[in-house]
């Protein structure tokens, strides 16, 4: 029973607390120094300078790319040509097909004995650069 005495038990009432939260007025806004805002003016400005430069090296890079893709472009279409020219070349350049061309399209034909001329060193006759200059100087 001494322990009931000491400690008088008995219900308590407490009372509830409420707590909101206060709106602060603008008129109390937090100011900056000026060498917080040259501070923060000199921040944004070298931001917006990067982004610059960055937009400026993305557009060359763009440009160079598109410069390059056409040279590409240009490059293999003369690779296509090329091709095509040797085929064309080893279809046209056998000794049969240009005799062929040369007798069918030119009328050419071979040329009888008589009508060979021998040029040589021993013939004097056949020079044709003597033949012009004693021409030349009668």
């Amino acid at each position: 029973m001494l322990a009931e005495n000491l400690y008088n038990v008995q219900p308590v009432q407490r009372e509830h607390r409420v707590y909101t939260m206060e709106k602060k007025s603008k008129s109390k806004q937090q100011t900056l120094s000026n060498g917080e805002r040259k501070l923060a003016f000199a921040t944004v400005m070298a931001i917006g300078a990067v982004l610059l430069i960055v937009i400026a090296l993305t557009a060359v890079v763009a440009t160079t790319a598109y410069g390059n893709n056409s040279i590409e472009a240009k490059n293999k279409e003369l690779r296509n040509e090329i091709q095509n020219l040797k085929v064309s070349i080893q279809e046209h350049g056998s000794r049969s097909q240009i005799e062929k061309e040369a007798s069918q399209k030119l009328g050419m034909i071979y040329p009888t004995s008589s009508q060979f001329v021998k040029i040589g060193k021993h013939n004097k006759e056949t020079d044709f650069a003597s033949k012009l200059k004693q021409e030349a100087f009668k």
